[in-house]
Order: structure tokens, then sequence, then C-alpha cells
């Protein structure tokens, strides 16, 4: 990126941020459609919880990973790469794939399973005392 002095005109300004919120991420969601016969193959997804279609370009060398994650129509998956999103909305648009899966089945057993599976975490403080405390602190319990 070029850096601006205090003169640059508004459009340059502007110029410097169009299009530019770029990250490593992941969204989750389910396929909605499979472009495999373009320039760049793509699944398009809709985001789980935006409901936003997102385009998911991957390589070649992925396309049996993509073929993968369409055996179950219904199945929520993991998409991770450089994303892109839109500088006005922050909705992720699109994703450079790096990997793609699917998600684990969700089992309420599980979950329930995982509440206070770990006791002493906080220590004496109850869970309310500990997240007063780490929020009036700004530090580790």
């Amino acid at each position: 990126m070029k850096l601006l002095n205090r003169g640059a005109s508004r459009k340059q300004i502007s110029y410097q941020f169009e299009n530019k919120r770029e990250s490593f991420g992941e969204i989750q969601g389910i396929v909605h459609a499979f472009f495999k016969e373009t320039e760049k193959p793509y699944l398009k997804v809709r985001e789980l919880s935006t409901k936003q279609l997102v385009n998911c370009y991957f390589p070649p060398a992925m396309y049996r990973h993509a073929v993968k994650v369409l055996e179950d129509q219904e199945a929520v998956v993991f998409v991770e790469g450089w994303v892109k999103e839109d500088p006005e909305t922050g909705f992720v648009t699109e994703i450079a794939v790096t990997d793609f899966r699917p998600a684990p089945e969700f089992s309420i057993q599980a979950f329930r399973d995982a509440i206070g599976s770990i006791p002493d975490y906080t220590g004496t403080l109850s869970t309310i005392q500990a997240l007063d405390k780490l929020r009036l602190s700004n530090t580790d319990i």
C-alpha cells in the first residue's frame, strides 16, 4: 500500500481502502452451488450467520475436496482461506480457499457434557465473579 501525505485527495484516500479488507479466516455455511467449468473453479456457500452468498475459489488440486463436501446436501461446511470483505458492510464476499471440510455433526449430548467440564478454571471465584473481574481488569483471570 502506498503511503499518503496530508494533502491527499478524498479520491486518493478512498481508493486506498476500496476492496482492501483482506485477512485469513473461515466461514461456516451450506454449499449453494458448484462452478467447475470456470477459469477459477469455486463453490458458492451461503454463510450461516449472515445468509450471504460467498464465492469460495479453490485451486484445481482441491477439486476432489470440493466434491467431497457435496456428499451431504444439507451438511454445514467450514471454508478456510484468505477472506475478502465488502468494506461498507463487513460481509465476506469471497475466499481464496486453503481448506474446506464438513463440520462435525452437532450433538446436544456432547454440548451438555462440556458444561462444567473445567470446574477449577476460575479457582475460588464463581463464573460471574470471574467474568466481572476479567471485564474490570482487562487481564487474565
